[in-house]
């Protein structure tokens, strides 16, 4: 009978009535039933790589030592100087040119004051008025003739009229205007010879209403010894001046100062009404701003009068 051994522990001499390996303790089987153990597989043979060189390329310099690098040389230090040197140079052009021609500014030219601001009564009447572009407009009503334009040359005369602001006892500044009503050509120099009243007035002034009642009482008063009352009114269309006329039956000539030359400028009235007595010689006798006593008109009527 064949020796039994263990298939595990590989002991030999085994009694075949054991069931178990007494040495491992693995169970025991038959001797026909024990397959052959396999042969021991051999160990891979491990071949050792080959050593590649390794490039300069791949070669890490050395690390710089912060404190030991390369100190700058004489021309970086020479060029940075230069540059400097430069834009000093620049700088003080640029001061130079400032200080040696300094920018004018652009003066505008001074605007005269508007007459305007020094009259306040008339400011917003001058504002909304447009000056009529003809120097006579026609007006046309329902069964009346139209008004001719004026055809009369100007009057001459040899009298010096003063220029500019008028002062008692200076000539009063010439003028031209037109009569509302009947459209003729009025100059004051046609006047000397007689005392004249030159009143300066507009339709929105109630003061000047209230002055019109007694101009006309003095006009047909003294209208026979030869005193001449020309109302000038500022800048109201003509239609709108007859209008009035009619409404206030004044028989004096009503003027048309449609620009407002003659009352801003030529006698620089600052309000309304305003009353210039002239002396038949043509020399300013007093100048009255506003509403007059019937005493103070008479007294001043007096001095052109008997003059």
């Amino acid at each position: 009978m064949p020796d039994l051994t263990c298939s595990y522990c590989r002991r030999s001499n085994l009694d075949p009535g054991e069931a178990l390996c007494p040495a491992c303790g693995a169970p025991l089987e038959p001797p026909g039933l024990s397959a052959p153990l396999p042969e021991p597989i051999p160990p891979p043979i491990i071949e050792a790589l080959p050593e590649f060189e390794t490039p300069e390329l791949w070669t890490v310099p050395p690390l710089e030592v912060p404190g030991e690098g390369k100190k700058p040389s004489v021309l970086l230090w020479i060029g940075i100087a230069a540059g400097g040197l430069c834009l000093l140079a620049v700088l003080c052009v640029v001061i130079f040119t400032m200080i040696a021609f300094p920018v004018r500014r652009r003066q505008s030219a001074p605007q005269s004051p508007a007459v305007e601001a020094i009259r306040p009564t008339v400011t917003a009447r001058r504002q909304a008025l447009i000056p009529s572009p003809t120097p006579a407009p026609v007006l046309e009503e329902p069964g009346s003739t139209t008004i001719p334009s004026p055809t009369l040359p100007p009057i001459a005369t040899t009298t010096v009229r003063a220029q500019g602001k008028p002062f008692v006892g200076e000539l009063a500044p010439e003028f031209t205007l037109l009569d509302a009503n009947s459209g003729e050509a009025v100059i004051l120099s046609a006047f000397t010879g007689q005392p004249v009243l030159v009143h300066f007035w507009a339709i929105w002034c109630t003061y000047c209403e209230e002055e019109f009642i007694e101009l006309q009482s003095i006009y047909e008063t003294y209208q026979a010894e030869g005193l001449v009352i020309l109302a000038i009114d500022y800048e109201d269309q003509r239609s709108e001046v007859v209008e009035y006329g009619n409404d206030h039956a004044l028989t004096f000539p009503l003027l048309l100062d449609e620009d407002g030359d003659v009352t801003d400028y030529t006698y620089q009235v600052n309000g309304f009404p305003t009353t210039f007595f002239i002396f038949p010689d043509g020399s300013i006798s007093s100048i009255q701003i506003g509403t007059m006593e019937s005493a103070e008109l008479e007294r001043q009527l007096d001095e052109i009068l008997t003059r």
